[in-house]
């Protein structure tokens, strides 16, 4: 069974099984034989877990990488993790949910959004290099929660206060920030980035979803949101490009583009609090939903089905 009934994050491995990472550990779910394997920090053993409390479970070029408070770590196969510390220190004062995203960049480093600045993690070396404060060549806040690579090799970096773009080829940073509203911290905060393929950034912050031209950020126009100005916390873009976007508080939201056509997806549990913290596409095209529990869109009936096996309290969430 799951370890633990919250999720923070999903992905899946190149077999097809899912992979849940959660406040106490991960799972692996082989959907085929409906099996599942968690894996869980012991103090006494080096080679697990460097933590339970998983923030985020990335999968990219054939390795399986972990997110914790302060170590990113590396899965090795039989049970086994590489730890990777990015804290001096692991046992200084810890933050919760201090890592919010991880993406890969084409030369296969690890970049990882914290709440003080970005950490590159070079693979082959080993080491970790850190975007911070760099005089005026900086971030527009160093609380970072989203982050996309660009097909240039460019980083976009979402943070508490606008924008970023950081050129790799010269070391350059740009700031852009969303100027229509009097509420400008709220507007600007960016939870969550994609791009479709006709190079439009979608943006995700806590008061709606914004679109970037790659000049200007500005609202969604478009008369299916009727209004809407949930917090967005994360975006996906399925196979036939339509926009999936988790909310707080509102449940997760789908924009078929082509049609226009705008739906809701609202009547899951109490206890989730209509909150979606992760959303993943898997290869056979199903939704699944991360929040107090584990949930996939029915295609065909368009229906909330609830895969969820334990019951927990109500943790603390990053937002």
């Amino acid at each position: 069974s799951l370890p633990n009934n919250y999720i923070n994050d999903i992905t899946e491995d190149t077999n097809g099984n899912l992979i849940i990472g959660t406040p106490e550990g991960i799972c692996f779910w082989n959907k085929h034989n409906n099996t599942f394997i968690n894996h869980k920090h012991n103090p006494e053993n080096l080679n697990t877990l460097s933590d339970n409390e998983i923030l985020r479970v990335f999968f990219h070029n054939e390795t399986l990488w972990a997110l914790t408070d302060y170590s990113l770590d590396k899965y090795l196969g039989n049970g086994n993790f590489e730890r990777n510390y990015f804290k001096t220190d692991p046992n200084t004062e810890r933050y919760p949910y201090n890592n919010l995203a991880i993406i890969a960049d084409k030369d296969e480093n690890i970049w990882i959004a914290t709440k003080d600045g970005v950490n590159i993690f070079y693979v082959k070396q080993k080491q970790f290099f850190k975007i911070h404060d760099q005089g005026n060549n900086s971030l527009s806040n160093v609380r970072v929660r989203s982050l996309f690579s660009d097909e240039e090799n460019n980083i976009w970096i979402g943070t508490f206060n606008g924008l970023n773009k950081y050129t790799r080829t010269i070391g350059l940073i740009n700031s852009f920030y969303y100027q229509n509203n009097a509420d400008f911290l709220k507007e600007n905060t960016v939870n969550h980035i994609q791009k479709d393929k006709n190079g439009v950034f979608w943006i995700g912050t806590k008061n709606g979803l914004k679109t970037f031209d790659g000049k200007k950020i500005t609202d969604f126009d478009s008369d299916l949101l009727n209004g809407i100005n949930d917090q967005i916390t994360c975006i996906l873009f399925d196979f036939s490009d339509n926009i999936w976007c988790g909310t707080i508080g509102s449940g997760l939201y789908k924009f078929i583009m082509h049609k226009p056509l705008f739906q809701k997806f609202d009547e899951f549990p109490p206890k989730t609090d209509n909150s979606i913290f992760s959303v993943y596409v898997d290869e056979n095209e199903r939704i699944w939903c991360g929040s107090g529990g584990l949930y996939i869109i029915d295609k065909q009936s368009n229906q909330i089905l609830h895969l969820s096996l334990i019951h927990i309290s109500e943790p603390t969430r990053p937002y």
